[in-house]
């Protein structure tokens, strides 16, 4: 790969090819380079990818080769980041593209206030996707590192384009062992690194897709890896569907089943492009409550309030770096769990002890603060001793599992 970006100059206010670029703005930098914002001739705006020249006849020059060439075949697709021309001088390499001022899908994800509980939104966004994948297939390029960083948005955040064809390749099956991102990646990816087995570039893909498809729902990834070393994995490969509910009480069962046929384990029986976006299309909802974002961090009071929304990200964004799966929303067996009455708001710490009746529990969602840093849970299970009579007045207390931990005290907010 090209040397680390400290080898590369600020190319902000230079000129290119005879002054049809002029570099305005840097944007940012990503592994390889640095990008920047420029004007063309017309002065349109576009974005410029800069890279240090590899030298000749490298592995480094031939797998920038690889990507702009696999990039370069899709490029005439609506929903793929475009390049318009390469342009070589003697130690730099400057690749121009379409300008997406709308950041990408990762940010807006984080974000959780657009996406969440938006059906139409997600389901326009998320078909786009498809066809961009779909795309890339027909046409006999993989991109092997799927993932929200890799998406994006234009100005209004409703527009998709795919990005970063690094990793891609025109090889459907692939014996390069493990490539991507952990989250992202498909257990048969992932195993390929141990078992030397080659895997299905294709099918690698759409488990990607299943991932982001989750993160477009909840805000969040369903596991850090998709092995049998992550205990969420694990719990998900025993019972896809339980997993699910009880992980997630406000996807709709619809959306449930379409997640599993995505996220299936045996690639062999993973749905396939067309079929997942006839599914999307003709779902009704992907949610089983009118406004899940109240099982979010952000209710529809916050949303309008700029400053209080701020504070919320700022709390989120210090929980989510503990742990940003869901295997932080459960707490393991023999943890603890806390009782919680809705009547009198009373939540107290216990033991968690196996109690019979669990299949009787009900979702209940709550609000607790650790380290002055707020945290929503919305995805709660509960097991109940005895049966829930869900019209009682005031509800009976119900041992609820949560994340937390004996190093932390937990309050109420």
């Amino acid at each position: 790969m090209p040397r680390a970006l400290y080898d590369l100059p600020d190319f902000e206010n230079c000129r290119l090819k005879n002054g049809d670029y002029h570099i305005t703005e840097y944007l940012g930098s990503g592994g390889y380079g640095k990008v920047y914002k420029a004007l063309d001739a017309t002065s349109t705006p576009v974005a410029i990818k800069c890279l240090r020249k590899p030298k000749a006849h490298s592995r480094e020059e031939e797998f920038l080769a690889r990507e702009f060439s696999l990039h370069q075949k899709v490029s005439g697709h609506p929903n793929i980041v475009s390049i318009h021309e390469i342009i070589e001088t003697d130690n730099y390499i400057f690749c121009v593209l379409d300008l997406c001022e709308g950041g990408d899908l990762h940010s807006a994800i984080e974000n959780r206030i657009f996406y969440t509980g938006n059906d139409e939104v997600i389901r326009f966004v998320f078909v786009q996707l498809l066809d961009a994948v779909q795309y890339c297939h027909t046409h006999g390029v993989y991109h092997r590192d799927l993932k929200p960083e890799n998406i994006m948005l234009s100005k209004d955040q409703m527009q998709i384009q795919l990005a970063d064809f690094g990793l891609s390749t025109d090889q459907d099956v692939c014996f390069d062992g493990v490539c991507g991102s952990e989250y992202h990646m498909s257990p048969e990816c992932i195993g390929s690194e141990k078992t030397f087995m080659p895997y299905h570039a294709a099918q690698n893909d759409v488990w990607a897709l299943g991932i982001i498809l989750f993160s477009l729902l909840t805000g969040l990834n369903p596991w850090h890896s998709a092995s049998p070393s992550d205990p969420a994995y694990m719990k998900y490969v025993s019972g896809p569907t339980a997993y699910f509910r009880n992980s997630c009480p406000t996807l709709s069962d619809g959306v449930i089943r379409i997640l599993g046929q995505v996220l299936s384990p045996n690639p062999l029986s993973r749905i396939g492009i067309s079929a997942l976006r006839l599914d999307i299309t003709n779902l009704d909802t992907f949610f089983t409550v009118r406004n899940p974002l109240e099982g979010f961090e952000y209710v529809d009071a916050a949303l309008s309030d700029k400053a209080l929304l701020s504070q919320q990200r700022a709390r989120e964004n210090r929980i989510r770096k503990r742990d940003s799966t869901m295997e932080g929303c459960k707490t393991p067996p023999n943890c603890n769990c806390m009782t919680f009455d809705s009547d009198s708001g009373i939540h107290i710490a216990h033991d968690n002890k196996p109690l019979p009746h669990a299949e009787l529990a009900k979702p209940y969602t709550f609000s607790l603060s650790v380290d002055e840093s707020g945290w929503i849970f919305n995805s709660v299970s509960g097991d109940t001793e005895l049966p829930i009579d869900p019209d009682a007045s005031p509800l009976p207390l119900i041992p609820v599992d949560v994340g937390w931990s004996e190093e932390v005290e937990w309050t109420i907010f």
